[in-house]
């Protein structure tokens, strides 16, 4: 960590000074080194730290895969910062998202009197090369702050009380569920829509509600053998918990088998219908429907769940991901 104690930022990311002879009494000079580190760690925001964080979670799994060792420290050669950049890329990541990487690199590089890797002339010319020919994702995540004011300009527009609780319901469920478009909605080429079956609640020793599992039997690239099965557990912190949501939709839906989402008159909720609820609910916050549409709740979630230290491999588990495709909807 920067830090010797690790108040703040994890280990993977290297130490400024010397933070060795840590099984005897700190002499003077370390107590004011171990001062310095703390500074350095209060001057950075915690997204910043965060997104520190992710930026060497990324670095040690690139050398673990290419350089078969996760112990390659600064300085870090040119070249392989160039392998980085080359090998994020081939992953799908956005350029301002390597760009966010490389800041990593050179801030810790920075502080230990290093020459920053990342600023030579050969890093410039390859940073140029991505940005000139990536083909941007408009899509924008939806934010847990961006998904309490959707579900709360769900009063404004003009709908019934049944369809703002469906809504709601919807919203956090793909939310929090990492849901695609068709899993929850019928769509032109349905195949994996969720039923009333596919979801149990988990109730407590007084028959209270605490959870929902949702079994996912077919999904997007799916084998015929592969399920996936999530909790969705509530966050009493938010205004608009997921599973209260949820438990309120459900108890106006009623008890009738079928389509999970379903419109008042037992016809299922289309993937039409619920793009004009979202664009609706956009405009009303007076955001770009064309940047937030039914997949900015995936790629949101994605990218929260990232922030907060979620591995790779729980991540694809839990976004019913095949491959490595999931990391281009990570925005940090």
């Amino acid at each position: 960590s920067i830090s010797p104690t690790g108040r703040a930022v994890p280990q993977e990311i290297p130490t400024h000074g010397n933070s060795s002879g840590q099984g005897a009494s700190p002499s003077p000079a370390q107590q004011l080194n171990r001062l310095v580190d703390n500074l350095l760690v209060q001057s950075l925001a915690p997204s910043t730290i965060s997104a520190y964080r992710l930026a060497w979670q990324h670095f040690r799994q690139f050398s673990l895969e290419i350089h078969c060792t996760a112990n390659i420290k600064p300085p870090i050669p040119e070249p392989i910062v160039c392998q980085f950049i080359s090998y994020l890329h081939s992953k799908g990541f956005a350029p301002a998202s390597i760009a966010s990487k490389l800041s990593a690199i050179g801030f810790i590089h920075k502080i230990q009197n290093l020459q920053d890797p990342t600023s030579t002339f050969v890093v410039r010319k390859l940073m140029h090369s991505i940005q000139k020919n990536h083909v941007p994702d408009g899509r924008l995540p939806i934010t847990p702050p961006i998904l309490s004011q959707l579900i709360d300009a769900l009063k404004f527009i003009k709908t019934t009380y049944y369809n703002q609780c469906l809504y709601e319901a919807m919203f956090t469920f793909m939310f929090y569920s990492l849901a695609r478009i068709s899993e929850v909605t019928v769509t032109n080429s349905s195949q994996h829509t969720l039923t009333l079956a596919d979801l149990r609640g988990n109730l407590d020793s007084n028959s209270g509600l605490t959870s929902f599992l949702v079994q996912f039997k077919t999904y997007k690239h799916s084998s015929p053998s592969a399920q996936s099965t999530i909790q969705i557990q509530p966050h009493p912190e938010s205004p608009h918990c997921p599973v209260v949501s949820l438990a309120k939709y459900l108890q106006l839906r009623g008890r009738n088998p079928g389509y999970l989402f379903q419109r008042r008159d037992g016809c299922p909720v289309t993937s039409d219908n619920f793009a004009k609820a979202l664009r609706a609910c956009v405009l009303q916050v007076k955001l770009d429907p064309q940047k937030y549409t039914s997949h900015s709740f995936r790629i949101g979630a994605a990218t929260q769940a990232a922030l907060q230290g979620v591995s790779d491999s729980n991540l694809r588990l839990l976004g019913r991901w095949t491959s490595d495709a999931f990391k281009k909807y990570i925005r940090t």
